[in-house]
């Protein structure tokens, strides 16, 4: 597109892209180079920008037709890789996608178990309340198995329409098995030994307790001893009822997992390190834990375009250098409930949601780690909680920005950037592009581009597993939709200094930037702190803004420095009394 361009020429050329780019979502680079151009040429965008009326109109249009979700595939793979017997069906009662293990436990599959009155009946009280339902369903030789019916919220659009995906999952319990992961939680939530875990495996099984004991090695008396422990710890009223019991609980547990993988709120993680608490408002908030159980506590806070289940090689060093790290997902993101604040009160509102999660966990201090955007939050909750912090360690970002700052930045973020300072309405426009690009095309094709801003970032793109990982944490910014990525904006580029310099001198603090980012040039970090003496700037020559995944080892060395440091700092301050105690 010429420079000379006249505006009028320009704003045709973004109204034809805005309304195309809701039917393609794949032209979001044009959408943003076009709206820059257009930017560039309207000093006043929201009182004087005819594109205002065109961009509430694309809105009404993503609004009617939902999210469209690349879906169908992802979730009949999914549902294919399930061990455990699960189907999808739609609203209308069509199945969708049985899995072999499904079509194996209900002879081959041929009849359509939608038939079956009792779950049909589950399917359609599903449809109308959206509570789940449990349901006995004949196999193929005749025998009952419990059948589980879960809602998937993708099952409609952001305004409630129908979107044509599957909204419901089915899962089965195959008769006899008893070898589902949920045995270990089950054994945990009743306090059972090894032995009477083993013993209920059997009855499960379909076992007498005669053939228990002599496969187990011991007397009937034993394993009837163990039964009647069983019987007590359960509070089941019979044998009958324990064996039923197990099974349903079994297939709660494995169906809400699997769920949990499909659809609804999910950043792709493990379920086993996922967890929740509900903060002093009644928010739900999640979070992970990772690495070593026992070792030192690391406040992780993810960055805008990044979630909490850390790829495995970060969980593996982690371990292995004695971090637990602790990542809560943020207000709106992953599966917590958003707030309704923005700006500095949405800020403080996260950095107390942290300090709930420590004291929940019974943690009196943590390594506070702000990975890219939520660097600002770090330095906040560092000054609100200087006990709770026991370093301070803002990786890829300084949490100090200006206009020169952005201006040299890389599209799409330096658009994205100067979008938010000049229109919310237009943020909110190309947002929601930005979203059903995703949804479409997938998140590794954005995380590929993301990281194809410099070199040393790129590499990481050739190691599928990272590649994937950072493509479900992207997943993580987006399930609830584009709002968390809108607010996260004024995280991203907000001036932090005044805050910084009001910092508690005796924390040890470290900013560790990439000498190859091109996003947070560290050149411009180096101008906007140069008298914060206690909150220093290291730069890794051959990193870029993803030194977090490519360079961890140094960033978790880091952060035992720091540790150290703050761990002289408050034997230090602990009273005499108590050293003297200790020693």
């Amino acid at each position: 597109m010429p420079k000379d361009e006249d505006r009028d020429a320009v704003f045709s050329r973004l109204l034809e892209v805005t309304y195309s780019s809701t039917a393609d979502p794949a032209l979001y680079d044009d959408l943003v180079q076009v709206w820059e151009n257009y930017m560039a040429r309207t000093p006043d965008l929201d009182r004087q920008g005819p594109h205002l009326t065109h961009f509430n109109r694309a809105l009404g249009i993503f609004a009617a037709m939902g999210r469209r979700r690349r879906k169908h595939g992802r979730d009949e793979q999914l549902v294919a890789s399930f061990t455990t017997p699960a189907f999808l069906c739609s609203r209308d009662m069509t199945l969708r996608h049985m899995n072999a293990a499904a079509r194996a436990l209900l002879d081959g599959g041929e009849a359509d178990p939608l038939r079956q009155p009792d779950l049909a009946r589950a399917v359609r009280t599903l449809t109308a309340t959206r509570r789940t339902d449990i349901v006995p369903l004949p196999d193929g030789e005749g025998r009952l198995t419990d059948c589980a019916v879960i809602s998937l919220q993708d099952g409609t659009g952001e305004d409630g329409a129908e979107t044509g995906d599957p909204a419901c999952l089915v899962v089965l319990t195959k008769p006899g098995q008893a070898d589902s992961p949920a045995w270990t939680r089950l054994s945990e939530r009743f306090e059972l030994s090894a032995a009477e875990a083993g013993v209920l495996h059997g009855l499960v099984g379909g076992q007498t307790p005669d053939r228990i004991a002599a496969a187990r090695g011991v007397s009937v008396n034993t394993v009837r001893t163990q039964i009647r422990r069983l019987l007590e710890k359960t509070g089941a009223a019979s044998l009958a009822d324990l064996v039923r019991q197990t099974l349903l609980i079994c297939t709660q547990l494995e169906t809400v997992a699997l769920a949990t993988r499909l659809g609804g709120r999910n950043d792709g993680g493990a379920d086993d390190d996922l967890h929740s608490i509900l903060t002093s408002d009644g928010r739900l908030l999640s979070f992970r834990e990772m690495g070593d159980p026992r070792g030192r506590p690391l406040l992780f806070l993810h960055n805008m375009m990044g979630g909490t289940a850390l790829p495995p090689h970060i969980q593996r060093l982690a371990r292995d250098t004695g971090w637990r790290i602790i990542a809560p997902s943020r207000p709106g993101f992953g599966a917590s409930d958003s707030v309704s604040l923005s700006g500095m009160a949405l800020v403080e509102r996260t950095a107390r949601d942290c300090r709930e999660l420590l004291d929940h966990l019974g943690i009196d201090a943590a390594l506070v780690l702000g990975l890219m955007s939520s660097a600002g939050i770090a330095v906040t909750f560092a000054h609100m909680y200087p006990r709770r912090c026991a370093g301070l360690l803002n990786v890829a970002h300084g949490a100090v920005m200006d206009d020169r700052m952005i201006a040299l930045m890389p599209n799409p973020t330096r658009t994205m950037a100067q979008t938010y300072l000049r229109s919310a309405l237009a943020l909110r426009f190309l947002t929601r592009v930005a979203v059903a690009s995703i949804d479409v095309r997938g998140p590794q094709h954005m995380m590929r581009r993301i990281l194809g801003l410099c070199p040393a970032d790129a590499r990481l793109a050739d190691d599928p597993q990272i590649l994937q990982s950072l493509g479900t944490m992207l997943q993580h910014t987006i399930v609830q939709g584009g709002e968390a990525f809108s607010k996260d904006g004024f995280v991203s580029l907000h001036d932090f200094s005044d805050t910084i310099r009001a910092l508690d001198p005796a924390i040890p603090a470290l900013v560790l930037l990439g000498a190859e980012d091109a996003i947070y040039r560290p050149d411009q970090a180096r101008r906007l702190l140069p008298d914060l003496a206690a909150y220093p700037v290291e730069v890794l020559p051959d990193a870029g803004q993803y030194l977090f995944y490519s360079h961890t080892r140094t960033v978790l060395e880091r952060a035992t420095g720091l540790w150290q440091r703050g761990a002289r700092r408050r034997a230090k301050n602990r009273p005499a009394r108590l050293r003297n105690h200790q020693s």
